[in-house]
């Protein structure tokens, strides 16, 4: 049986710069430094690490039949290169001789080796996702998945979108729902907290990078709604 959950609010202090206000879940009965307080203030260099980490059932053990290529966190480290000291020991391999680019990977060490290294370069919410945009823009477009761009337009491209997610996730299903002319639904279901608030705001930002790809003009994806295991998305071109 996992541990008793309960929701607390951890405040998290970027270095040197602001605090941050995490909400976090709290294991009753848990080890020293799984849990927080109700107020509690605390100093970690890694606020956004260690708020997605103690949200999952199982910390970084959570969760290991959802996979993600390592193309994506690869392309992260690539432009913002961490020393691995600073990566929790149990990721510190995928720093320091990461897999293919074709090999899958556990999405939580994805997600959580992305949220490190922007903790690491003491980025805001906006740089993360501002970067996650940039990013996905690349690397869709680059040789290796512009396969995956089916059709020249947004349209075309979306009745094929749940296959190109498949191609890149495993264990999370999205789904396009209400597709007119110029707009659509997203949605994505996963296991509990596996993607927090932010990490899903950056997909919306892929879903974006993938409109913009198939030559919409100003495209729009906003996340409306979401929830422990469910988020909604509606996109605009």
């Amino acid at each position: 049986m996992p541990p008793a959950i309960r929701s607390v609010w951890l405040t998290a202090r970027k270095t040197g710069q602001v605090w941050v206000r995490t909400r976090v879940r709290r294991y009753e009965g848990a080890t020293e430094g799984k849990s927080a307080g109700v107020g509690q203030e605390f100093w970690t260099p890694l606020p956004r690490l260690d708020a997605y980490v103690a949200q999952l059932p199982h910390g970084l053990d959570s969760y290991p039949e959802c996979t993600a290529k390592a193309s994506g966190y690869r392309e992260v480290l690539a432009r913002s290169p961490v020393p691995p000291e600073v990566i929790p020991e149990s990721l510190r391999a995928l720093v320091e001789s990461p897999p293919l680019v074709s090999a899958w990977i556990p999405e939580v060490h994805a997600m959580a080796i992305g949220l490190a290294i922007s903790d690491h370069h003491h980025r805001d919410d906006r740089e993360f996702l501002e970067q996650a945009y940039a990013l996905n823009r690349e690397l869709l477009g680059s040789p290796t998945y512009r396969y995956l761009m089916v059709g020249d337009s947004p349209e075309a491209m979306l009745r094929h979108a749940t296959v190109r997610w498949a191609a890149m996730h495993r264990g999370a299903r999205l789904e396009v729902h209400d597709v007119t002319a110029h707009a659509c639904v997203y949605r994505l279901a996963f296991p509990a907290h596996l993607f927090n608030e932010l990490l899903l705001e950056a997909f919306g930002r892929t879903f974006q990078a993938s409109f913009d790809l198939c030559g919409a003009a100003q495209s729009q994806v906003t996340l409306v709604a979401f929830g422990d295991a469910t988020a909604t998305f509606n996109a605009m071109w």
